[in-house]
């Protein structure tokens, strides 16, 4: 390809990069502008020259110094899904609105737009939410209580029929003893 342009490097690694400050050739090592002491570098002002050598940028992905291909997947991602929600709030989309009134309440077909819980509580008062929930409780128990006699049955069962195995065992060794 092309031989670096860094002072006294003879690499030539078959990449040829192009630098954006400077437009001359580099190898893969002097690739970046602060690898090979970029003219481009000594015209920037302190703070620039700060953030350009050590690679800083701003926290803030919004901020207007940072690049945008600085910006990470995740960061783009989010974007993009926020302005598709603002986009799509906007909008009135008759095929949405079907889908909203065919499922009604139960099923949206904008789940962010749902207010109510699947137990429909969010219009209670505290204290109507406290006996709704004691109210469970106490069906939960109940139904625990009705569970727990069938769980124990076959073990009375087996304990019985164990009990009168041993019976049959100790009449059988008893006459065969004789």
């Amino acid at each position: 390809m092309g031989d670096c342009s860094a002072f006294g490097c003879d690499g030539d690694d078959g990449l040829a990069f192009s630098c954006n400050e400077c437009d001359q050739r580099f190898c893969g090592e002097h690739r970046l502008p602060e690898n090979h002491r970029c003219p481009a570098l000594l015209t920037k002002t302190d703070d620039d020259r700060k953030h350009f050598e050590t690679g800083l940028a701003d926290k803030d992905p919004e901020s207007s110094t940072t690049p945008k291909s600085a910006l990470t997947l995740a960061e783009k991602q989010r974007r993009s899904v926020r302005q598709w929600r603002e986009e799509d709030e906007k909008s009135d989309d008759p095929t949405l609105e079907a889908g909203d009134s065919l499922f009604g309440d139960e099923s949206s077909s904008r789940p962010w737009h749902r207010t109510q819980s699947s137990d429909g509580e969010e219009d209670l008062s505290p204290h109507e939410k406290q006996l709704r929930a004691q109210e469970r409780m106490q069906q939960e128990a109940e139904a625990g209580d009705s569970q727990t006699a069938t769980r124990t049955w076959p073990v009375i069962l087996f304990f019985f029929l164990g009990l009168i195995g041993v019976v049959i065992l100790s009449a059988l060794l008893l006459i065969l003893s004789v």
